[in-house]
Formats: structure tokens, sequence, C-alpha cells
């Protein structure tokens, strides 16, 4: 973003709120969808493999694709999920740019890369100078707070005569 303009970057507790919202989001849309895919889900054994048999479960991909498809078309299309709108916040290139598709892709694949080490690719935005995670960084996008829409009054003047 160019130096004259202020940005004012998007906190972690903003951002995890967005997210809250997109996962129920996400997660009420795939109950809907597939009502059954629970079942799917491989009962937990003794077996040296059962983490890697829940992880790459139908479930777990139904719920990444789907994941994926969300947030990469509204980063792409809005620069905002409907969590993010939510709370007033929104998705640019570091430049200030809007998002393509290939951004928005490496930015996802990056939020999977983020959560799988106990979160620390999230968390670390915490003291980041510019809230930028792990994925924020993979794409170079940062997160900022939208301005407050005002409305202007317009007073219409007319001439009588």
């Amino acid at each position: 973003m160019e130096s004259e303009e202020k940005v004012s970057y998007a906190s972690f507790w903003r951002r995890l709120g967005a997210f809250a919202v997109d996962i129920a989001l996400i997660g009420l849309v795939i109950r809907v969808l597939f009502p059954r895919v629970e079942d799917k889900l491989p009962k937990l054994t003794h077996r040296a493999n059962w983490l890697f048999d829940i992880v790459f479960s139908f479930p777990a991909l139904v719920n990444l694709f789907c994941e994926g498809c969300y947030l990469i078309y509204l980063w792409k299309n809005t620069g905002q999920t409907f969590g993010q709108k939510i709370f007033g916040i929104k998705v640019v290139k570091k430049d200030g740019s809007e998002l393509t598709y290939v951004d928005a892709v490496v930015r996802y694949i990056g939020y999977i890369i983020s959560g799988a080490f106990i979160g620390i690719g999230y968390l670390w935005m915490i003291i980041d100078a510019d809230n930028q995670g792990l994925h924020d960084k993979m794409a170079n996008t940062i997160v900022i707070r939208c301005p407050k829409k005002t409305e202007e009054t317009t007073d219409i003047v007319t001439e009588e005569e």
C-alpha cells in the first residue's frame, strides 16, 4: 500500500471472529449437502495410521474442497468472505490491488499449512508488524479494516418561480 495512506490492519481477534463465522457457515452447508458424510469417518482404532485415516478421510476431503471453493471464490471476486464482511475486514494484495485466482489459491494452501502445525502460522500474525499470518506472507496479502461507509446527504435545492 502507498506510504501516504494509513492502513488499518485487521486484528487477530477480528480475523478469528470472521473465521469462526465462515467455519460455521461452511459446516452448515456441508451438513445440508452431505448429511451422511460423518458415517464415512473411519472408526478410531489402535492402528498406527489412525490419524492418517481421519485426516485423509472422505469427510475431511469434502470439507477441504468446500472450504477451498468458498474461500478462493470470495477472496478473488469480492475480497471478503461472509464472515469478513460481518467483521468489516477485507483481503487485498500488499500493494492494495485485488487478488487473482492464483493469489487466492496460494493463500488457501497457506491456510492449510498455517493450521497444520498447531496453528503457528495463524498465531504469527499476533507478533507481525502487518498482522500477517503465514498464509498472508505466502500470497503477499494483508487483511485490512474496511472504512466505514458514510451516508452522504445531498440537499436538493429547487428554485421556485
